[in-house]
């Protein structure tokens, strides 16, 4: 009685998770059909400015700014959950001026720059993304990097700074995988 209570209540909470999903992402730039991402647990910033592509999630408890810069999310790429996606910084440039003192027309275009996550690339949990990365198709980001720069196509990297440590495939496989997905 009790496990079947207690599975109907999941499922109420999941089909009004679900029903939230849909409701936050008409606020996005693009949300394509079969995006996901958890609206109670995200936190997301900037929803105007994310554009995610056919199939791609983000795991629950992920925070996202992207207040005057960009997030493009290609096609079938997974984030994992605790993933900070930050695309812009605080203004720091005036001597004498607490960053908290700043004002939005303070901001200098090298404070904020676009983060570009190509098809088919899989970060791990927990990962820092900062401004200006960029992560080519078909890559694996290791859970806890932080990526600060641009990480190949189908390099595994890792660490702080994330740094390529292998490729994904033997070159003759990537070939293969690039075809057989259109990719390329």
């Amino acid at each position: 009685m009790w496990t079947l209570l207690a599975r109907s209540v999941s499922f109420l909470i999941k089909v009004i998770e679900r029903s939230y999903m849909y409701l936050q992402a008409s606020r996005f730039g693009k949300f394509e059909k079969e995006c996901l991402f958890h609206p109670f647990s995200t936190k997301v910033i900037g929803h105007k400015n994310i554009h995610m592509r056919y199939g791609s999630t983000i795991g629950p408890g992920s925070i996202i700014y992207a207040i005057d810069s960009k997030l493009f999310i290609g096609r079938k790429t997974g984030i994992g959950p605790g993933t900070i996606i930050m695309c812009g910084n605080h203004s720091t440039h005036h001597p004498g001026k607490f960053y908290k003192d700043y004002l939005p027309e303070d901001k200098m275009t090298r404070d904020d720059a676009d983060i570009i996550i190509e098809d088919d690339v899989w970060i791990g949990a927990g990962c820092i993304l900062l401004k200006g990365t960029h992560i080519e198709r078909g890559a694996v980001i290791g859970a806890g990097s932080l990526v600060n720069s641009r990480i190949k196509a189908y390099d595994v990297a890792v660490g702080s700074p994330a740094k390529r440590v292998r490729a994904r495939f033997k070159e003759e496989d990537q070939n293969l995988h690039d075809q057989f997905l259109g990719l390329g």
